[in-house]
């Protein structure tokens, strides 16, 4: 295989009308997704899911920590970071919402 004297050349492996109707289709996909799911509860279940009760009387729910691959750490992190509370006692109840975000209903 013969050099170039440390010239580099590249090649496009790719066709650009090939990429651009591939991201055209993948563009596609998400605005008729966002669409279904704003019209069919079913859909946005399936797309979004449903919102998960993480803690509820001031005791962790360890089968939910571990089904959404939480620590107790990042629970406690997440009750500090959006209701300014220190511990679960003050808590009534900890949910992971549909879009990722944690809510705390305080006692």
């Amino acid at each position: 295989m013969p050099h170039s004297r440390g010239r580099v050349h590249v090649v496009a492996a790719s066709p650009f009308g090939g990429m651009l109707l591939a991201g055209l289709v993948l563009v596609g996909l998400h605005r008729l997704l966002a669409w279904a799911s704003f019209h069919s509860e079913a859909v946005s279940r399936l797309v979004k899911g449903d919102a998960v009760l993480l803690a509820e009387h001031g005791q962790p729910r360890s089968e939910a920590l571990a089904q959404h691959n939480l620590t107790h750490n990042d629970l406690l992190e997440g009750i500090r970071d959006s209701a300014n509370v220190a511990s679960l006692a003050e808590t009534e109840a900890v949910c992971l919402e549909r879009n990722g975000s944690i809510s705390v209903v305080k006692k």
